[in-house]
């Protein structure tokens, strides 16, 4: 089964009680800036403490619930945050990379690599190399840019043998990749003069 996570941030005023519409089967609270715990209630169940870290509810497969109602004990604000899955989520593996689950909901505080490349139209220019860390990219055409650039996954790439095109004239402007969750290398090659493009990558 394919599994996706939601991740949410809430801040609560002292004793506020909020009702937040979710369709999901899985809960769990991650943090509570609270000295007393957060209370929840799913589908209407009565109101208990909820400790971070505690899988509060999982139903069967198929089966979901359609709102939570928050209640916020404390006589000051608190800011909650927590994950749900639409997915069966119930194993040991999976309960241990929860951490890292949520560390990629977040993002990053800082970027891997960021700056200018200039693509050349004779040989195949390598915009980016393969990182392990990365969780997402960006590559933009530089702005007046008037040729293209194609972008292929190695150093075969042609204008023939591609898999996105950055253009920009007049009449259209398609400057820019965004891909998440994919690690290797990007290479490129312009359609005529030297292209400067700007990367990123997070």
């Amino acid at each position: 089964m394919s599994l996706k996570f939601s991740f949410r941030e809430l801040t609560l005023a002292a004793n506020q009680k909020l009702r937040v519409h979710e369709v999901a089967s899985f809960f769990m609270l991650v943090s509570d800036t609270g000295t007393k715990r957060v209370q929840i209630s799913i589908d209407d169940d009565p109101f208990s403490g909820c400790p971070v870290g505690y899988e509060y509810l999982e139903k069967k497969e198929d089966e979901y619930y359609s709102h939570i109602d928050f209640k916020n004990p404390n006589a000051a604000q608190v800011t909650i945050e927590y994950i749900m899955s639409s997915g069966l989520v119930r194993s040991s593996p999976t309960i241990i990379a929860l951490s890292d689950i949520l560390a990629e909901l977040r993002g990053d505080t800082t970027p891997e690599n960021w700056g200018i490349v200039l693509v050349d139209p004779a040989t195949a220019t390598e915009i980016l190399a393969a990182n392990v860390d990365r969780k997402g990219l960006l590559i933009q055409l530089v702005s007046g840019t008037t040729c293209g650039v194609f972008l292929g996954f190695d150093n075969t790439v042609t204008i023939d043998k591609f898999f996105r095109a950055l253009q920009s004239d007049e009449y259209i402007y398609d400057g820019v990749l965004m891909m998440n969750d994919y690690r290797g290398p990007i290479w490129g090659k312009s359609t005529g003069a030297d292209v400067s493009v700007s990367v990123g990558e997070w």
